[in-house]
């Protein structure tokens, strides 16, 4: 058991350093770090788009040198989540992009967060919000849980036994 929890806390150690170096939630596959500075001055209208089909659906490979910011994707996806990754770095390094090299891939197929608004309620900002930060993590499927079977309360006229059997226990 000793051992078992020895493991699990390098584990996690190795993680969290790696997570603060480069400051990306979830972190990366791969991550090279160059030397020579930090990229200053950028824009997302100067990102340089090319498409590499070798890459899988969701995968992206983002560059920033001293040349600019370069992104590598096959998929429309995989674009979002390497903007979303750039996203999170410009917030953590406000004085200059580090420049890197990053190379990463969804370890899941299904990384989805679930609400549950049946009991709970949500103003349309607040689920928004979520929202976004389910893009940001990069999280590619919401769960909405509307109703409970005693839970429900809205009328369709094309499904009256929604109303009188499934608002009741």
């Amino acid at each position: 058991m000793k051992k078992l929890l020895m493991t699990i806390a390098l584990v996690v150690s190795a993680m969290t350093a790696s997570a603060q170096s480069t400051s990306i939630i979830p972190v990366p596959q791969k991550v090279v770090e160059n030397s020579g500075g930090k990229l200053e001055k950028w824009s997302l209208k100067k990102v340089k788009y090319a498409k590499d089909k070798s890459l899988a659906p969701e995968a992206y490979i983002l560059d920033i040198t001293q040349k600019g910011i370069t992104i590598k994707s096959s998929t429309e996806k995989g674009r979002f989540y390497a903007i979303q990754t750039l996203n999170q770095l410009s917030e953590t390094n406000p004085d200059g992009l580090p420049l890197l090299r990053i190379e990463d891939a969804p370890r899941f197929g299904y990384r989805g967060f679930m609400l549950d608004v049946s009991r709970h309620f949500f103003s349309m900002d607040e689920l928004k919000k979520i929202l976004d930060l389910m893009a940001r993590y990069k999280m590619n499927v919401f769960h909405w849980h509307l109703t409970d079977d005693q839970g429900w309360r809205a009328e369709i006229k094309k499904y009256p036994k929604l109303t009188t059997i499934g608002a009741t226990r």
